[in-house]
């Protein structure tokens, strides 16, 4: 999927372009100390653009591709171009990609015997609506084939699957980022995509890899297929309530390729998306947990959801900012 995050923030390019202008010097050239004193009182003192972020993504910060959050964001980007002086802004379509949805409510809660908590989660992106509040029984699921799952479809059937096994969590003592060295730079500057995908899978991953995909998808179109109330997993990263969560999945045909032959939650045919959620990883674990140890758990979820496909096209914001030099111009 194409992040939309990319896209509405190239904005913050342009207005920093504005307000911390930056110039190139000749060798042997003076100093111009007056414009150097200017460029660095905007950018010091007068810049706009800690406002100018905060407002995209207090206000904006939700704009999944296909949302009707991120068509505001481009045409409040757009806006914000016209009134900085940039001309030709202009929302320029790409695509189609597909269906629209936006999130309008969410909630869960664990239940059992002896204890009920909120459960903090997220729906993924493109699940289909609960229409109204559900309630169902965790299992999990752990199949190695599609006839696993075949045999427990009776236990699966109206009941919410828990997918994988716990994820470890540790003290981070690594820092949460690090910088690239000289090296790593000119390694991803020469970087070049495989133009078949499908091949350049098969190389990178081997036979062994590429059959083990083909198993993941048939045992997931057997999940699909058992009619869970809900799939639920765990947040691959991220911890301390921390998550991150991805699009819905749906049935893939059985001889799809291991890439490329993917079908989309928001693809314009409407495929029927079941209810999915990602779970922080201490509330999936403790579900996992208690499932596991022969407790009875019960979520009560409602998930309401909206599909929408007026318009297929996604759109890039651009402007032109004009210069002054005749000879260029």
């Amino acid at each position: 999927m194409r992040s939309s995050i990319l896209r509405t923030g190239l904005v913050a390019l342009f207005l920093a372009a504005l307000t911390l202008s930056s110039f190139a010097q000749t060798v042997g050239e003076p100093v111009d100390e007056a414009a150097v004193a200017a460029i660095r009182k905007h950018g010091m003192e007068l810049s706009r653009l800690e406002g100018t972020l905060q407002v995209m993504n207090d206000v904006y910060g939700s704009r999944l591709t296909g949302s009707r959050e991120l068509d505001q964001a481009c045409e409040w980007a757009a806006d914000e171009m016209r009134g900085l002086g940039l001309v030709n802004v202009a929302l320029e379509p790409w695509g189609p990609f597909g269906r629209g949805w936006t999130l309008n409510g969410f909630s869960m809660f664990a239940r059992g015997e002896a204890f009920s908590f909120p459960v903090l989660a997220f729906p993924k992106a493109w699940s289909g609506p609960t229409n109204g509040k559900q309630t169902a029984r965790v299992v999990i699921v752990n199949a190695e084939t599609p006839e696993d799952v075949e045999a427990m479809a009776d236990q699966i059937r109206g009941n919410v699957v828990l997918l994988g096994d716990e994820r470890p969590v540790d003290e981070p003592f690594d820092p949460i980022a690090t910088r690239y060295d000289d090296s790593a730079l000119l390694e991803m500057a020469n970087w070049t995509p495989d133009p078949n995908p499908e091949e350049g899978g098969g190389r990178r991953y081997g036979p062994e890899m590429m059959e083990r995909f083909r198993r993941q998808r048939a045992v997931q179109s057997a999940i699909f297929a058992a009619g869970p109330a809900a799939l639920i997993d765990g947040s691959s990263r991220g911890e301390y309530g921390t998550l991150f969560v991805s699009a819905a999945s749906v049935p893939t045909p059985p001889d799809a390729p291991p890439f490329g032959g993917r079908v989309s939650a928001y693809s314009m045919d409407k495929p029927e998306v079941i209810p999915q959620f990602t779970l922080a990883i201490e509330h999936y674990n403790r579900i996992h947990r208690l499932v596991k140890g022969g407790y009875d758990v019960t979520l009560d979820f409602e998930l309401a959801a909206e599909y929408y496909d007026e318009d297929p096209m996604e759109y890039n914001v651009v402007g032109e900012m004009p210069g002054t030099d005749p000879e260029i111009g």
